[in-house]
């Protein structure tokens, strides 16, 4: 899939930065357009997207921005937060420009996308056009917009050639915020058409809808804990989720015990009780290795004193007609 990425802006929670000073770092009339392409007026489509780092020195910025907003942008300027630079480095370092800022509230960068990408089938998409003063043409709004994933490749994080101001991400980016629970990043899903939609990286709830919903997480692990009557719980919900809790971390020790890096390909994804029964779903790309990895230790996780159904879908968690293999761990 391919996004727009937005910050949040109709949260109080995620405020944004603004510069102290808005001189100019290369003889703009403001810094506001310094990470946009000065020949874009005269070259058209073939603008040369401007490179800052030599002459950046950190600006100051001012702004009540929270240490939980990992993507607050300064003015019309993508910004992200350390924790966010630690996941994404080498997504951003390669395609761009991690320009320090000066934050009371923290260590952020605002970053300057370098990578220019002509992935828009102009033939297939729908776009409304708009010529500057030189006879350029530009698209002012893409109503539908069509690419391939041969087009797209390996990206991460780019800008296309008629929309200079515009960031776009691919899944591997988004799904690597989701992942590592970052938020404040708000994707526009704009490609493959049918498929558009907005997803808010807030808590996660939402980080989990956007990596189910991206198509990756396309098996299921179902979990059944039987409940004797000497062990119904006073509490369904906190003693369910306890149980989730201790299947996370058995996962996430297995991971480390086979030194195979599995975190994201796999998430909670649902859970219900009912009919002296506890499901829990995880959502996965291989639900059999998923369940080999914690088939040794699964019983003991959960401290279970009946044996744990469990049942390995060859489907998404909302697939009604996929074929099941069902396994009792003793």
């Amino acid at each position: 899939m391919l996004y727009e990425l937005h910050p949040i802006i109709d949260d109080a929670r995620f405020q944004g930065f603004v510069f102290r000073d808005k001189a100019s770092v290369v003889g703009n009339r403001s810094i506001l357009f310094d990470h946009l392409p000065s020949d874009a007026k005269t070259k058209g489509l073939q603008w040369t997207p401007p490179s800052l780092a030599s002459v950046w020195k950190p600006r100051e910025v001012i702004g009540d921005v929270s240490v939980e907003n990992d993507f607050p942008c300064v003015n019309n300027w993508p910004a992200f937060s350390s924790r966010a630079v630690d996941v994404l480095g080498d997504l951003l370092r390669d395609n761009g420009e991690l320009l320090p800022l000066q934050a009371s509230t923290g260590e952020f960068y605002a970053f300057n996308t370098r990578t220019k990408a002509d992935v828009l089938d102009k033939k297939r998409s729908q776009v409304d056009w708009v010529d500057n003063d030189q006879g350029h043409r530009f698209a002012q709004h893409i109503e539908r917009f069509e690419t391939s994933l041969s087009a797209i490749g390996s990206l991460g994080i780019f800008r296309i050639p008629e929309k200079i101001a515009t960031v776009f991400v691919t899944q591997t980016f988004v799904d690597c915020v989701a992942v590592h629970r970052l938020a404040g990043f708000e994707f526009r899903c704009v490609w493959p058409w049918g498929k558009v939609g907005n997803y808010k990286a807030i808590g996660n709830e939402s980080l989990d809808a956007l990596l189910r919903d991206s198509g990756r997480f396309t098996q299921t692990l179902v979990l059944r804990l039987g409940i004797e009557d000497s062990e119904s719980p006073s509490d369904p919900h906190e003693w369910i989720r306890g149980k989730i809790e201790a299947l996370e971390e058995l996962l996430r020790t297995a991971e480390q015990e086979a030194q195979v890096a599995t975190e994201s390909e796999w998430l909670f994804a649902d859970a219900e009780y009912q009919d002296r029964e506890a499901r829990i779903y995880f959502s996965c790309t291989d639900v059999r290795g998923l369940f080999e990895l914690i088939r040794p230790k699964m019983r003991d996780a959960v401290a279970s004193p009946t044996p744990v159904e469990c049942v390995l879908r060859f489907g998404g968690l909302f697939d009604t007609d996929c074929p099941e293999e069902f396994v009792t761990v003793r």
